[in-house]
């Protein structure tokens, strides 16, 4: 017998002997003639005429250049009735194959698995008679030059290079060796169980196996010849173990189903992503044909809809599949969105417009949040979904973890208000085959006592087209053998089922699932942060005030699905956190300003008409005072980096409402005194440093100072450079290295006006870059405004805002949709020490009981607290993929608000007022159609209903306390509750709705008589 030290020269040849017979499963039987026509237009489904011929050798392509390749093929009587493969070597790098006018399949280089892509066969016919004739159009595209996402490592389009010509080879009829095929893949699945098993005796019998087979089939075949035979007797021999099943019923198993994860912009743009997916779904629709047991999981309805509008035939197969139940469209929204960053409403409308997408189109209802790649998941998303109709929720992102391992992969997820679905947190990079079934159910496996169950989606991701014929056919080899867990192909909707029902005692984890990874992404890109954030209040001012409209019976009809969904497309997961290259953000920012713009425009329709000069309030609380967009005169007047514009004081405009400038009257304030850099208020006493820092802020009402020694807006300016992931990642060391900027700066006093002093400070950031501030104080609260320009021309920088309070807090408040959660500033394991940069929407509170300071921010959405100091993240500067570094000059504001107790009045309304723009008009006066008697429910929307029957209502309770309260309507009216699909739910009665802490509650209402 030979020994185990020898076996393993062994082992290595069997591995070169399974490559070895793979490369021969495809024989050449003739080489087609082309023709070429090169374009850098996506031209989608229209087919162009191609005159050049191109020949083996010749050069073709470039940067963003597609190549049309056209030619021809007649069934011969030596291939008619036989399996046809069509085969290409043009050099390019994802290729869509037009069969007879039809987009058939995908030939893909994206991987390179030995001399191959990993798409490089693609069947065409089962067999037909011959003088048959296939016309085939292959839309070859070369790719484009991008730098790549490492820091130190630029590697324009990887392994390909835009700038030069590529070289065509070939484009081939192929057969397919059925035995050579058979004896590669059983080769492949025996060498993974010699591998891979942590049986010993059923490795022992697999590497018998092995020697067998070494004994009988030659390794060089290209030399002496197949010897078919010897392949035939070596699969009788290898089926003694493939053909062996396990004999219980409750054998560990891998559900599976093909999947390919498309990003819908990264590194390429959304119109490259549009000829993806059309690869991708055609050559899924193909796969299915060959393959009956083969089912597809497809997970963005926004990429269903592009085929819909761009490639019509492909979106018919789908229907059909999904009607026969192999295309599983469940994912649950528009688009795999960003969960941090996306405000509430806009996630409402991510299920809205997913679900009502594929309700209409297929039938078919999600109950699946499918997000794989999110940089992490908001603890408001149970509450979400299920108002949305989906129960379960699956990722595989928390697999990217830096420093802590997540406790289970499969648990019940609790949101904020206790609402729970079911998660499941898979692996990335798995297939159907041993190898993969062992490490899915065994090495990855966390939580055995649980289940024996695992889900892998398998397949080629972002243009690599899914799963390829090899692995399917691995599958089938797979599906049960004895000893390997078993694998059988499942929707994730039965399998969330079946575990569901079968798991022992699934635990419940209560918290949001934080990625300890890409925390940069709340930074990066801070224009497309921004415009979302402006977009946001834009589209919900006026759905607003289109409801108001409604309510009084005035018709102004708006597209608010297409308006939303302009919005909705850019907060996809690597759009709005910034991680993509420079041609897609570019496009970001400008489709947010132009979708501000249009809203606007529509905003204004709307309210302008005739009558007295107007400000109209969309926050859902009362707005105290506010700056307009303009200078009226007769109104106070402040100086802002826009310029000059009119401040109100007094202003109290009801939510959802309006007030006639007329009606605001002049108040008194009391005086503020100016001395210097100090600056006392009727409650605050403030203190600038020459470096232009509050270096002391006394509160005058709680007799106490506020800072601390490093002060108050305290700039810092590090170097960013990290590991890994340029724009995604924020290393730890960078936070516990923080030093503040010590360069030039310079403050004076700007202006005093009746109500408010402003200091300007300007810092010269480098020699490049400049930061312009104006601090705003107001004599009448407890607020200081930062109006800041920057100048920004810096590369891998790291701008933060640091505040040094001298407040026992033990937790950071951070608002996330309808909510907020609290996360511990004094670390004690490594949990809360991986948190050290973390999200917030418009607002964080950082208090004890009975006093605090909260820091608000207009489109700033990385915070972290650390002991006692706080800092806002304002600028961030990767080059990969974007090699610009977020150049250019960004304005933004934040504020530090001095507040008693937390509530909503002290902090929450503060918020909203702050990111709520005053709309100016002339028209009539509008009061709300709603009010709710609670402070602390928020009527966070108002909107038509999708089916224009009625008003949609949509409320939540703030401050994390249940409560009784009421609403009460303008009009007379019916209500009834509803989800966020807007199905019926249920009646209620506006005198007494009862909300649960963190609740939300959607009412729709009828008019009586309706």
């Amino acid at each position: 017998m030979i020994s185990d030290h020898e076996f393993k020269k062994i082992t290595d040849k069997m591995l070169q002997m399974e490559a070895t017979y793979t490369d021969l499963i495809f024989k050449e039987v003739e080489s087609l003639d082309c023709s070429l026509f090169e374009t850098t237009d996506n031209l989608y489904s229209a087919i162009p005429e191609c005159s050049t011929r191109i020949k083996k050798g010749d050069s073709w392509g470039g940067n963003k250049v597609t190549g049309w390749f056209k030619c021809s093929y007649t069934v011969t009587p030596s291939t008619q009735g036989q399996k046809l493969y069509l085969c290409a070597d043009t050099g390019a790098l994802e290729t869509l194959v037009f069969v007879n006018g039809k987009p058939h399949g995908v030939l893909a280089n994206k991987v390179v698995i030995r001399t191959r892509g990993n798409h490089h066969a693609l069947i065409i016919t089962d067999g037909v008679k011959e003088g048959t004739t296939f016309d085939f159009a292959l839309e070859a595209y070369c790719w484009h030059n991008e730098v790549g996402t490492q820091p130190f490592k630029d590697e324009p389009n990887g392994p390909f290079n835009a700038n030069h010509p590529v070289v065509f080879n070939s484009v081939t009829i192929a057969l397919r060796d059925e035995v050579i095929k058979e004896f590669a893949f059983s080769l492949r699945a025996v060498n993974e169980i010699a591998q891979f098993t942590r049986d010993d005796y059923k490795r022992a019998e697999a590497q018998n196996c092995l020697y067998d087979i070494y004994k009988t089939v030659s390794q060089v075949p290209l030399e002496s010849g197949v010897d078919y035979p010897a392949l035939k007797r070596a699969l009788e021999r290898m089926n003694l173990i493939l053909k062996k099943k396990n004999l219980s019923d409750n054998y560990p198993t891998m559900y599976i189903t093909g999947h390919s994860h498309l990003d819908t912009a990264w590194l390429w743009p959304i119109k490259e992503t549009i000829r993806k997916a059309a690869r991708t779904y055609s050559n899924a629709i193909t796969m299915m044909k060959e393959y009956p047991e083969y089912t597809f999981l497809q997970s963005s309805a926004c990429h269903a809809d592009m085929m819909k509008k761009y490639y019509p035939t492909i979106f018919e197969d789908i229907k059909r599949m999904v009607a026969e139940g192999r295309w599983e469209p469940n994912g649950g929204v528009w688009i795999e969105c960003d969960c941090n960053v996306t405000g509430p409403e806009a996630m409402v409308r991510q299920f809205l417009y997913g679900q009502r997408f594929t309700m209409k189109e297929f039938g078919y209802k999600s109950d699946t949040f499918w997000l794989p790649d999110t940089f992490g998941y908001s603890q408001s998303l149970p509450q979400i979904m299920k108002h949305s109709g989906v129960k379960n929720f699956c990722t595989t992102k928390m697999s990217w973890n830096d420093t802590n391992v997540f406790p289970w992969d499969t648990f019940n997820w609790q949101g904020i208000d206790g609402t729970a679905v079911l998660a499941n947190l898979i692996d990335i990079q798995m297939g159907p085959t041993p190898k993969w079934a062992y490490t899915a159910l065994y090495e990855k496996k966390r939580g055995t006592r649980i289940s024996n169950l695992r889900y892998n989606s398998y397949g080629y991701g972002d243009g690599g087209a899914g799963p390829s014929y090899d692995l399917i056919e691995l599958g089938r080899i797979t599906e049960d053998i004895e000893g390997v867990p078993r694998v059988k192909y499942s929707s994730i909707s039965s399998y969330m089922d079946r575990l569901r029902m079968e798991a022992y005692e699934i635990p419940n984890y209560r918290g949001e699932i934080y990625l300890e990874l890409h925390r940069g992404t709340l930074t990066s890109q801070s224009e497309i942060k921004k415009g979302n954030r402006k977009a946001e209040e834009a589209l919900h001012t006026l759905d607003a005030i289109l409801a108001t409209d409604m309510v009084n019976s005035k018709c102004h009809k708006v597209d608010m699905e297409t308006l939303w969904k302009r919005l909705l497309i850019n907060q996809f997961h690597d759009i709005l956190p910034g991680t993509c290259i420079s041609d897609v953000n570019l496009k970001a920012v400008k489709d947010l300003k132009e979708l501000k713009s249009d809203v606007e425009k529509e905003i204004a329709k709307a309210l302008n008409g005739n009558g007295e000069l107007c400000v109209y309030n969309s926050s859902p609380f009362t707005m105290t005072d506010c700056i307009l967009d303009r200078e009226i005169e007769g109104l106070e007047s402040i100086t802002t980096l826009e310029g000059k514009k009119s401040y109100i004081p007094n202003a109290n405009i009801n939510s959802y409402s309006s007030k006639a400038i007329s009606a605001f009257e002049s108040v008194n304030t009391e005086m503020m005194l100016v001395d210097g850099l100090r600056v006392e208020t009727p409650t605050l006493i403030i203190r600038f440093s020459p470096n232009g820092y509050i270096e002391s802020l006394f509160d005058k009402e709680e007799q106490r100072e506020v800072a601390r020694s490093l002060g108050l807006d305290r700039i810092f300016l590090n170097e960013d450079v990290p590991q890994a992931w340029d724009n995604w990642d924020v290393d730890k060391d960078l936070i516990e290295n923080l030093k503040p900027f010590a360069g030039e700066a310079k403050i004076s006093l700007k202006e005093v006006t009746k109500s408010t002093v402003t200091f300007e400070t300007v810092m010269t950031l480098s020699e490049k870059s400049t930061l312009t501030k104006l601090t705003r104080i107001y004599s009448g609260k407890k607020q200081i405004d930062f109006e800041t320009s920057i100048d920004w021309h810096e590369k891998h920088k790291l701008l933060k805002a640091g505040f040094d309070l001298d407040i026992n807090a033990t937790g950071l408040r951070s608002e996330i949709q309808f909510g907020s959660i609290v996360r511990p500033v004094w670390k004690t394991n490594s949990f809360e020490e991986a948190k050290f940069e973390v999200s917030n929407q418009r607002w964080s509170d950082y208090s004890e009981p009975g006093y605090g300071a909260a820091i608000l921010n207009d489109s700033k959405y990385g915070i972290n607290a650390l002991g006692n100091l706080v800092t806002l993240t304002l600028q961030k500067s990767g080059t990969h993929p974007d090699p610009r570094a977020d150049e250019g000059v960004h304005s933004f504001k934040y504020s530090l608000l001095l507040h008693s107790a937390f509530s909503s009045d002290s902090v929450i309304s503060k918020a909203y007022s702050f990111n709520t723009e005053p709309r100016v008009y002339r028209g009539k006066l509008i009061e709300a159609p709603v009010k709710v008697s609670s402070s602390h429910v928020v009527i966070e929307s108002l909107k038509i209903a999708e089916d224009d029957d009625g008003l949609i209502i949509r409320l939540y309770e703030c401050e994390g306390t249940g409560c009784h309260c009421s609403l009460k309507a303008s009009f007379d009216a019916k209500a009834e509750i509803v989800n966020f699909l807007e199905e019926p739910q249920g009646g209620c009665d506006l005198n007494d709705l009862y909300f649960k802490a963190f609740e939300i509650k959607t009412i729709r209402l009828y008019r009586v008589g309706k």
